[in-house]
């Protein structure tokens, strides 16, 4: 009897600059990156220029990262049109 394993989010979601706009949004490097997602280095490098895919709970965790990040931004638009340069009580 085989273990289960979570498909995730179909890789084509999952495109190289969008693994990198991600890690970049995230202000680190590819070693801390990598070391979050618990893999190696090398593999992030590989994700980043599509020589292969995350899959499983990496890509589940990017793609929620992402919506994370879009989610932000969307506030901070939101709050540059009614004038403010900063979310209330953030400096």
């Amino acid at each position: 009897m085989t273990a289960p394993t979570r498909a995730g989010p179909p890789a084509s979601e999952l495109d190289p600059g969008l693994i990198r706009l991600i890690r970049r949004r995230c202000d680190v490097t590819q070693r801390v990156f990598a070391s979050w997602l618990d893999i190696s280095e090398r593999t992030l490098q590989r994700w980043e220029r599509g020589k292969s895919s995350p899959r499983g709970l990496a890509a589940e965790w990017l793609l929620q990262a992402k919506r994370r990040q879009d989610e932000a931004a969307a506030r901070r638009r939101t709050l540059a049109e009614r004038g403010f340069e900063n979310e209330p009580g953030r400096n």
